[in-house]
């Protein structure tokens, strides 16, 4: 699946340890988005983590995880001149398991040069680097479902 996505400015707060930390996504097109809920919608609801008890939200692919409240304002016009990101949706399931969670989190990977180069262009501005440290691997998060 191919599509370009609009950058826009999303505070999705997550518990980290002690911290809350926020995080920027990407406006997924329509018939992407309506593609991966309805994948969503035909899992079985008692394998699902409801979405009120989940910190994960609606399909999204996050740009850049590990922001504070600050960071908003001066993101927010930067952002603006970003301009339309390219990516390709890749049909291989993944699952990754937050650590001290008891949940997983399915994704798709996501092949995009310009979600790389929105995440460093985020990074440079707010001068942060993710709490966790890791590599950043572009995915498509479309459900959280149990342990």
């Amino acid at each position: 699946m191919f599509s370009k996505a609009r950058t826009f400015l999303e505070k999705h707060s997550m518990v980290n340890e002690n911290h809350t930390f926020a995080s920027t996504h990407i406006e997924l097109p329509e018939d992407m988005s309506e593609c991966l809920s309805h994948i969503h919608d035909t899992m079985p609801t008692n394998a699902l983590v409801p979405e009120e008890d989940n910190e994960r939200g609606s399909p999204h692919i996050t740009c850049f995880y590990g922001l504070e409240d600050s960071d908003y304002d001066l993101l927010k016009e930067p952002l603006k001149t970003f301009g339309s990101v390219r990516l390709t949706i890749e049909g291989k399931i993944a699952v990754f398991h937050p650590a001290k969670k008891d949940y997983k989190v399915l994704v798709f990977p996501v092949i995009s040069k310009d979600m790389k180069d929105l995440h460093f262009f985020i990074r440079d501005i707010t001068q942060k680097v993710p709490p966790t440290n890791k590599t950043y691997k572009p995915h498509c998060t479309f459900a959280v479902v149990k342990d």
